[in-house]
């Protein structure tokens, strides 16, 4: 009703009560919180840099040269508050992308031909039906490069992207958490923090077993992470936020550990995108056109292409799981099949 922010801390409000309600960053450093106050009520780097605070109060709060550096701040940037020791970057010793099973060799030759483009050498070991392909560097990357050169929105067969820390292919099955932490204290720089973190496996017939412990297996990961600070405090309901540390198991005694990075990598957990089966639709194709709607179209231009000025063909229509996705965005189907169509689709007067 116009009180400004600092009116409101001056009665007593918190400022996680007056971000849940709307109030930037910037709108409550003005109002006189601190730096400390607006990070333990949730705000990011990015939101606290847009408030223009400098990378020396970001640091003098808790925040790392690493996460800084992950938020997008440059080397320049974070000079002035940094010591060129805690400047120093993850390095990567491969890159492990998650594929369907069967397209293991499409994968290979993908990521072989985009990283011998910009001079990043090694090479794919591949498995059939496994799901998923490593390429292993011949000398370590630094985690920047790797970032800058290989953009996981321009991979087709990828369903995930990991740059891979650590590869331990004999993992002790009676204390794996050790081995574990041995390699994240080895490989990780002291300022290295997650903000989430996640255990997986491949999603094939045989993986299906696997996931069940890691689903175990990630409570006491979690834990341990946490206890020795590589990974945040506070949870999110969101499984993939920010900066994320992965442990992907091959088997109970194979892990590779590795980090993926916001806006280079899917935002889904095992980059599968988990759709719920509508009850009226005619068949589960019908997931397969809605998956292709929400990962390339904009949730704000889909309006401009799915609506009643609209009009499609569907060829080989029958029983009519994409014409339900259309027809439920309201747009008019030439649905072309010599089978039946569902007869609901049909009564909605747009087929």
């Amino acid at each position: 009703a116009g009180f400004s922010g600092a009116d409101l801390r001056g009665v007593g409000f918190k400022a996680g009560e007056l971000r849940a309600v709307g109030y930037t960053a910037g709108e409550l450093k003005t109002g006189g919180f601190t730096v400390d106050e607006l990070k333990a009520c949730g705000f990011a780097a990015t939101d606290l840099r847009a408030a223009k605070i400098s990378p020396v109060e970001l640091r003098q709060s808790g925040f790392t040269a690493e996460q800084l550096k992950l938020e997008g701040f440059t080397a320049k940037e974070l000079i002035a508050g940094f010591t060129p020791s805690e400047l120093k970057a993850v390095g990567f010793c491969g890159l492990l992308c998650y594929c369907r099973s069967g397209y293991e060799a499409n994968m290979a030759q993908e990521i072989e031909a985009i990283c011998a483009l910009h001079q990043i050498f090694g090479f794919a070991k591949v498995l059939p039906h496994t799901g998923f392909v490593y390429f292993a560097f011949y000398s370590p990357e630094n985690i920047q490069r790797v970032n800058e050169a290989v953009r996981f929105d321009e991979l087709m067969f990828a369903r995930q992207m990991i740059g891979v820390f650590a590869h331990i292919p004999n993992l002790n099955r009676n204390d794996r958490l050790t081995q574990i932490h041995e390699a994240c204290d080895t490989h990780l720089s002291k300022e290295f923090m997650a903000q989430t973190a996640v255990v997986e496996s491949a999603d094939t017939e045989d993986g299906k077993e696997l996931a069940k412990f890691c689903r175990k297996f990630s409570v006491p990961f979690r834990q341990h992470l946490r206890s020795h600070q590589w990974l945040v405090q506070r949870k999110t309901k969101q499984a993939l936020v920010g900066v994320t540390l992965h442990a992907f198991f091959e088997h109970g005694s194979c892990i590779h550990l590795g980090v993926s990075l916001p806006g280079n990598r899917s935002v889904h957990e095992n980059g599968i995108y988990r759709l719920k089966f509508p009850s009226d639709a005619p068949s589960r194709s019908t997931l397969k056109l809605e998956e292709a709607i929400q990962t390339f179209i904009p949730k704000a231009e889909q309006q401009h292409y799915f609506n009643g000025d609209v009009s499609a063909v569907d060829l080989g229509a029958c029983p009519g799981g994409w014409t339900y996705q259309l027809v439920s965005r309201g747009v008019q189907v030439e649905a072309i099949d010599n089978g039946a169509m569902d007869d609901k689709l049909m009564a909605t007067g747009l087929v």
